[in-house]
């Protein structure tokens, strides 16, 4: 039974550290077309506001801008990234662990 439950915490530390590159992926993407001003009615700029929007305002609501530098971003991908360390790498070592047996 330690098996099936490890192997299932293995899983879900994998995708959701592939979710959270994507969406590093992402808001790295938004960063660099906020210096290009692309055209905004292209479907793949708007995915890309419309995905990393969410996450962005509400941290904006904490952050203040710096001058005319948006912090959110930084802010963003250093919360995902301690997110990634965290989390979904405590959820993998724990599923290898109880794979192994030390945990049961």
């Amino acid at each position: 039974m330690s098996i099936l439950l490890g192997n299932f915490l293995i899983g879900i530390g994998t995708i959701l550290h592939s979710v959270v590159w994507l969406v590093q992926f992402l808001m790295i993407a938004r960063a660099v077309l906020s210096w290009v001003s692309p055209d905004p009615y292209n479907p793949l700029v708007q995915f890309i506001h419309g995905t990393t929007e969410p996450i962005l305002y509400h941290i904006r609501r904490y952050v203040p801008p710096f001058g005319m530098f948006d912090m959110s971003v930084l802010v963003a991908l250093f919360g995902l990234y301690f997110l990634d360390i965290f989390l979904v790498q405590s959820i993998a070592e724990m599923g290898a662990r109880l794979k192994l047996g030390v945990l049961s």
